[in-house]
């Protein structure tokens, strides 16, 4: 039966069904994520370590077969963009097929990293969120919506974190408090430490069911089927760095991300 499943989901990638790639794609990275806190059982004892890094092994024989496929793909979307170069329609489809295939690589390469030992290093959240609002502001700009983030004067708020893991959690909430903010809204995030614990207050005004999915998903005591592959990503990373995302502590802020500070005594 497995043999079978594998081949028929292979006949899919040759057939160029975009669809049934993404949904191979994202079935295969929510299955590493069906148990809340799975990752976090990998710092155990030297049994789970062994039986992890199978897991990871196998995971990354599974990326490079998935890579190649995608490969393969992206090689004839490119080939159709330049062969009807000359009509628009076929090259709109084309991008954006390349760009699905893209994300679905870069997702497909983190999910790799989440079953691989941490590689922690302090990190200064200022540092760190003035990288990711550089890189949002164009998002921000095109949407209306005004982004800002300010963190206490002469307070240290690090953290022990996998930069680029970290970088990548903390992106995919903003970019979804940016997509479902009104025009004209805005989107702030504030730094504050709390004993040993640096707390993120992200405080917008999301609009309608979005804004509620976008919530009650993320704080739930386990991660909602109806939650994006990106925001999923995002609350495990979180997750595996021994921190939560929670509700807002205060009537303004609408989320609160929580993590131990680099500096923490117990």
């Amino acid at each position: 039966m497995l043999k079978r499943q594998g081949r028929q989901d292979r006949k899919r990638i040759y057939g160029l069904e975009n669809q049934a790639i993404i949904a191979l794609a994202d079935q295969s990275s929510l299955a590493l994520f069906a148990r809340p806190n799975v990752f976090v059982s990998i710092r155990g004892d030297e049994e789970d370590e062994r039986r992890w890094a199978e897991v990871g092994r196998l995971t990354s024989q599974w990326l490079h077969d998935l890579k190649n496929h995608i490969g393969g793909i992206k090689l004839f979307a490119g080939y159709l963009k330049k062969k009807f170069s000359d009509q628009p329609e076929v090259v709109d489809v084309s991008e954006r097929i390349l760009g699905g295939l893209q994300k679905i690589t870069e997702d497909a390469v983190l999910v790799g990293q989440l079953v691989k030992p941490l590689t922690l290093q302090a990190v200064a959240l200022p540092d760190l969120l003035q990288r990711i609002f550089a890189e949002l502001a164009p998002q921000a700009s095109e949407h209306g919506v005004q982004l800002d983030w300010e963190a206490p004067a002469g307070i240290a708020v690090e953290i022990m974190a996998e930069p680029a893991l970290m970088h990548r959690a903390l992106a995919a909430l903003l970019k979804q408090a940016l997509a479902i903010s009104p025009a004209h809204g805005a989107v702030q995030l504030r730094i504050r430490r709390e004993g040993n614990q640096c707390m993120m207050d992200l405080l917008f005004r999301g609009e309608g069911l979005e804004g509620k999915l976008f919530r009650e998903s993320l704080i739930g005591r386990e991660p909602s089927a109806r939650l994006p592959l990106d925001l999923l990503l995002a609350r495990h990373i979180v997750e595996i760095h021994h921190g939560r995302i929670e509700a807002g502590d205060s009537s303004e802020a609408a989320l609160t991300v929580r993590l131990p500070a680099a500096d923490r005594t117990s």
